[in-house]
């Protein structure tokens, strides 16, 4: 049973890896009108929320596009960890480099998409967000055995 449940979760990321590639594989025109089309509709939401807060078109697009990165990356390190299930500290380790090495690649794979290019920041964002993934899924494991075993001590009482 367990093999087939690993098998799944492993599949999980695979799926997740596939759309970080298909995104990363559109040329600079394609991102940028995605990327383009969020913006607008944030920049309209916070003009309506906050009159008179003008934001640079600029700088939101930046923090939209390196957002999406480390939200990407944090998904892949809390997959990667549910796949990999770590109990020691060599396992999420192991676990980290898997979403860094991919992160590396899918930069390199950029560099062959016309008008984009691999950058080290972004591999340091993309790994940010991964390790945030990991953290965030042992917090939610360890508040989990914290409350099933007072739980636990409850019906013992």
């Amino acid at each position: 049973m367990r093999s087939r449940n690993i098998n799944y979760r492993w599949i999980l990321v695979v799926l997740w890896m596939s759309l970080i590639f298909i995104l990363s594989h559109q040329d600079a025109t394609r991102s940028s009108q995605l990327s383009g089309g969020l913006m607008t509709a944030v920049m309209d939401a916070l003009a309506g929320l906050f009159k008179g807060i003008s934001i640079q078109p600029e700088t939101l697009h930046f923090i939209l596009r390196k957002g999406a990165h480390f939200t990407a990356y944090l998904m892949l390190g809390l997959l990667a960890a549910y796949a990999q299930e770590p109990k020691r500290r060599k396992e999420w380790l192991w676990t980290l480099i898997i979403c860094i090495v991919y992160a590396v690649s899918d930069e390199y794979h950029q560099t062959f998409i016309p008008g984009r290019s691999g950058e080290l920041r972004d591999v340091l964002i993309d790994s940010a967000g991964s390790f945030t993934g990991l953290v965030i899924y042992g917090l939610t494991l360890n508040l989990l055995k914290i409350r099933n075993r007072s739980r636990t001590l409850v019906k013992a009482a």
